[in-house]
This record gives structure tokens, sequence and C-alpha cells, in this order.
């Protein structure tokens, strides 16, 4: 089918070159049929051809484990990560299989599209200033009303354009997971960690990602990683938040039966080991988090409660409890607030952004926000969106909620 092909669109290679016969005689005298590579075109499917392949292909390339397992010597080797105990990641990625790293991803739906059809702002702003971020943002949230598919081949232009950069590959991938997409933004993500390994949210991402896809083992890998590592003390808080977020994830595993053997042995052993640890054992009716995808970046959580009061940087506890457990100044995060008893009525949860010049995607940045009830309880219940915020010293209101919840 590859030569039907070759020849249908006069494509040349080795194993089909082009000559030209001067007349319809030459065919017929030399017995060469042109409709028939259009008739096996259309008989067989060169997607279900290649699909065909597919398993011998699998064969030949790495898997998503070993290619793991180049990482993990890479890192080691040139000791780009110093850690206080790899024994546990080491002894987790034991117990994982290649189809454990395996996940289906998402198909989307890309419509086509006609030059007359593109916005002329669009392509005048693109030609004067190629690399200017928003551009791209403006012009891909005009395209969600066509389809996901289409907003995201514009977004994607942000990372084609200086595919080195980490925030332009996490940009694009929390909006992807604003779109609830884990699947497409673990690419991304994996690209971030190959670059920035020395930051312990390279790994968080990635774990959330897997988490969400119900691939807990890795998503257990990598939280191993945020926990076993030796990080810079502007990371100090993640630790906390990630043991809280580990347990509930493999608590969410056990109840929906979703791991065995020794894995589940494993993970057992560290449920009951992060329960007793100082980020699981915080309990608390409302505990909001936020983290951000742009380093040198500070954004500022505020949570104001029914008496009007709020709790923020420079107010770190109110009157009913609640409080501020670290403020960072440099991206990326996490800041949390945590309020051990709850009073009826309205709560406002809104972030203070101040963008840094020395971002290249300027006053743009996402922030992930967990809003957590009954923390640390058998009725523990969390939720997690994605805020873009586009302009720096605003303060931008991202939740209200009522309490009790319904």
């Amino acid at each position: 089918i590859i030569i039907a092909y070759a020849r249908y669109f006069s494509v040349p290679g080795k194993t089909c070159s082009l000559l030209m016969l001067e007349s319809e005689k030459d065919y017929k005298e030399f017995q060469i049929k042109l409709t028939k590579d259009a008739e096996k075109i259309q008989k067989e499917s060169l997607s279900k051809k290649l699909q065909s392949l597919l398993p011998a292909l699998k064969a030949v390339f790495f898997s998503e484990k070993d290619l793991f397992g180049q990482f993990w010597e890479k890192i080691n080797s040139q000791k780009l990560v110093k850690w206080l105990d790899k024994r546990k990641i080491a002894r987790i990625l034991g117990l994982l299989s290649k189809e454990d790293f395996h996940f289906q991803t998402k198909k989307l739906v890309f419509t086509k599209w006609f030059f007359h059809e593109v916005s002329k702002t669009y392509l005048q702003k693109r030609k004067r200033m190629p690399k200017n971020v928003d551009i791209y943002l403006m012009e891909g949230a005009k395209r969600l009303a066509r389809s996901l598919g289409d907003s995201l081949r514009c977004l994607s232009t942000i990372v084609e354009l200086d595919p080195e950069k980490s925030e332009s590959l996490r940009l694009v991938g929390y909006w992807l997971l604003q779109k609830r997409l884990p699947s497409l933004a673990i690419g991304l993500f994996k690209r971030v960690r190959d670059k920035r390994p020395f930051e312990p949210h390279s790994y968080r991402d990635l774990a959330k990602c897997y988490s969400a896809l119900g691939k807990y083992g890795v998503a257990a890998m990598y939280y191993e990683m945020v926990l076993g590592g030796q990080w810079h003390r502007r990371f100090g808080l993640l630790k906390h938040v990630v043991r809280g977020e580990y347990l509930r994830m493999i608590r969410n595993a056990f109840f929906h039966k979703a791991v065995k053997g020794k894995l589940k042995d494993f993970l057992g052993e560290r449920a009951e080991f992060l329960a007793r640890s100082q980020g699981a054992k915080l309990k608390g009716d409302i505990m909001v988090t936020i983290t951000w995808n742009t380093d040198n970046t500070d954004v500022d959580l505020w949570v104001k409660d029914p008496n009007g009061e709020s709790c923020g940087y420079n107010h770190k506890r109110t009157r009913i409890g609640g409080r501020l457990l670290q403020d960072i100044t440099r991206g990326y995060g996490p800041e949390q607030f945590y309020l051990p008893r709850a009073i009826k009525g309205e709560y406002e949860v809104s972030v203070h952004y101040f963008a840094s010049s020395r971002t290249r995607l300027g006053a743009r940045s996402f922030v992930e926000i967990t809003l957590t009830f009954y923390g640390g309880t058998p009725k523990e219940r969390s939720e997690t969106f994605y805020v873009m915020l586009t302009k720096a010293k605003e303060r931008v209101v991202v939740s209200r909620f009522s309490w009790p919840p319904e």
C-alpha cells in the first residue's frame, strides 16, 4: 500500500521511481493501469494498516518505562538531583510493568480552515510580533467556538516558536489541564522534567496527570521523587502539600480497587506512614492550596470569611482560626490556607498577582487552585481547577462558596 500511495501521489523513493510514458498506447503496451493504485488506496485504509503494525513497532522502540529508566539513570549518574532517600523510588519502579506506563491519548477533532477564514488582524500581529504569547492565547480562545482541537493547534505555536523554554511548555500544559486533558499534557511536562529535573514541581505535575488518568503506580513514583529529593529551601512547603495529595490519591485508588499485588502492599505501607506525617495530619473544614506555572513570580493567596476578615501574606491569622501557612514570593508556590472549624456563611478566594518582567510570558500565568473540604476526615472531598491570570498587580476572585457545602 505504501508503494501505491507513492505512485498515486508521484513520490519517488527506494521502492518507487517515476517514468513518464509518451502516450496512452505505451501504458497499454506495458500493462500499466493507473487506476489500480487508486482502487488499492480506497480498499485498504492506511490508518488500519498502521494499526496492524503497532505491535511490531512497539517491540522495536523503547517503552515508556524504558525511557523513564534512561532518565533515572541520567539524573543519578550526572548527580542532577541530590536524594535524601531514593530507595522507595527504585522499589516502586521495580514493581511497575511497561503496561502501567501506558495510557490512551485523548483524540481531538480538528476542522479544516481556509486562508480567508483566518482573522487578518491575527495574521498581521503574528507577522509583526511572532513571539508575543498573547496573540496565540487570544486567537486560541476565539477558535474554541469551532473546536478544542483548533484552539490547541493555535496554542501549540507558543511551544513551536520556543521549544526550549520550560515556561512555554508549562503554560500550554496547564491550559490542557484546565480543559481536563491530562493525557495530552504529559508529553509537555515530561519535557519540562528533562529540562528542569532539579525542581520538584516537574515531578508533581506529572504525578497529578497520571493520577487523573488512573495510573496510580506511576503517579506514586513521581510523588516519591518529590518526597525523596533534597530541594532548594524555597520549595520547602511543597512536600507538606504533596504528602496530603499523595495520601488522598492512595485512598482513592483503594476505594476504586485500582491497585493490587505488591503495588497495593507498597501503597498501603506508604498510606500508613503518610497518615502520620504533618501534611496529612492537618485536619480542617476548609483548606485552599495554590500553585502556579511561572518562576520568579509572586502570587498571593487571600481568603475572606463570612465576617469580612481576609487572611493573606500581611494578615496570616484570622479571629475564627484561619491561617496562611507560608507566603512564597518566588514561583511556583505553593501557598496554603487552613481553617480548622468553619463558620456558616459565604467565603471568597482570590489571588493577587505580581508578574515578573523576567518571564517571557509577560503578564500571563496559570494558577492551580485546590479546595479541600473536611480535610483529614472520612468526609473529605477536593476540587481542583485552573485559572489564567492576565493582568499584573490585580486581585482576581477565583472562587466563592458557602459553608456548609451542599
